[in-house]
């Protein structure tokens, strides 16, 4: 029986998803602590959190947890592209032959650990690029990659924290990517795609256009400092403000029912959309703003438009605030889980579900012919909304 188990270390949730039995996810989740914009910034609270986490996940799963993937999101990831080539003096291209490219690009870098080298396109002497190579001859290939890297001192902290608390790390993977996986269709891809993961601390992105990723990003802004917001401007607790945002989120509607609450003070008070608002929109004009910043350069090619998930992408009107802002289609989508896993599998684990998905991919050399795979697959497009 073959179990992979991927680790999440958001900055308002640890969460350990479990996938077995080629049919069966199952999650576990507690309040975070020690992570500061996704990145490690406690290292004793965040290990307390995850031995805690680790042995509740143990319990509800009836097993044993020894290897997981990790997420990695934060200011320390870089993403660019990269060129190689090789001389292949008239022989068939092989996948030998790709995977001595990637080589070449992981070794120009070796003060920085290599995530994902992912290939974008390949010309063989002077002909036009292709996408699949394989099996054509010619004297020189040449690629071009989509590359993102980490700060390894910063891996090799994550990779303590886990050791520590009784895990090994069979592999670190761009949050980014992960929930890629489990969100965006083939046909979004193609037609061109912008993918926000707002979560607590961070907002991670990808843009893809072609089928292929062009721009991976992290802004600052992300849930829990636009409840913090709600907490300073209305003068109430952060747990109260949270139940604010999802309340109201951007809406202006006097049908909105006033909600009651007490304020720091312990004084009794009425809350309704306008109170709200002034202090939600200037936060979402200036993530919207960094926003655009970062599309402006795919603007006309992102014909799918701005897909927005995790947790954050809960907040009401937010796809429409953005739709408006931006004049591009945005909307909300959910991990393609199927309902006869479970109804609790939401936006808000796009990020653990796509690292388990990496799971399952990595290990299968022949994904097309891997009935393992295909089950994982067929569940994963059936849409859970």
């Amino acid at each position: 029986m073959t179990s992979y188990f991927a680790l999440d270390l958001g900055t308002t949730k640890f969460c350990l998803a479990m996938c077995q039995n080629e049919r069966k996810v199952d999650l576990c989740q507690l309040p975070a602590g020690g992570i500061k914009k996704g990145m490690l910034a406690d290292f004793a609270a965040a290990k307390w959190v995850l031995m805690e986490l680790l042995e509740t996940a143990e319990k509800k799963f009836s097993t044993r947890i020894k290897s997981v993937a990790v997420g990695i999101t934060g200011n320390h990831l870089r993403y660019y592209r990269a060129e190689a080539s090789i001389k292949i003096n008239g022989e068939k291209i092989a996948v030998g032959t790709l995977n001595s490219l990637q080589e070449r690009v992981k070794s120009e870098k070796p003060d920085r650990e290599i995530l994902h080298v992912i290939p974008l396109r390949y010309r063989i002497d002077a002909r036009e690029w292709l996408r699949k190579p394989l099996g054509f001859r010619g004297q020189q290939l040449e690629a071009e990659f989509f590359v993102i890297d980490s700060d390894r001192f910063y891996l090799e902290d994550v990779m303590s924290l886990c050791n520590d608390s009784g895990l090994e790390v069979s592999k670190f993977v761009a949050e980014s990517i992960a929930s890629s996986g489990v969100t965006l269709t083939e046909t979004e891809k193609e037609m061109g795609v912008a993918l926000i993961d707002i979560g607590g601390g961070s907002s991670d992105g990808i843009v893809f256009i072609d089928g292929i990723p062009q721009h991976s990003f992290s802004i600052a802004t992300a849930g829990n400092l636009i409840t913090q917001d709600l907490s300073y401007g209305l003068h109430i607790s952060k747990q109260d403000a949270e139940l604010v945002k999802q309340h109201f989120g951007l809406m202006t509607s006097d049908l909105m029912k006033p909600l009651s609450l007490y304020d720091l003070s312990q004084s009794k008070k009425q809350i309704n959309w306008r109170d709200v608002y002034p202090v939600l929109a200037p936060r979402i004009d200036e993530f919207v703003g960094l926003l655009e910043e970062e599309l402006a350069p795919f603007h006309r090619m992102l014909r799918a438009g701005v897909a927005l998930t995790g947790g954050g992408a809960q907040l009401p009107e937010l796809a429409s605030y953005i739709k408006s802002y931006l004049h591009l289609n945005a909307f909300k989508i959910v991990p393609k889980i199927s309902m006869d896993i479970g109804d609790s599998f939401n936006l808000k684990y796009a990020t653990v579900l796509g690292l388990l998905h990496s799971c399952v991919v990595g290990a299968q050399p022949h994904a097309e012919s891997s009935t393992y795979l295909r089950a994982f697959i067929n569940w994963l497009r059936e849409l859970s909304h």
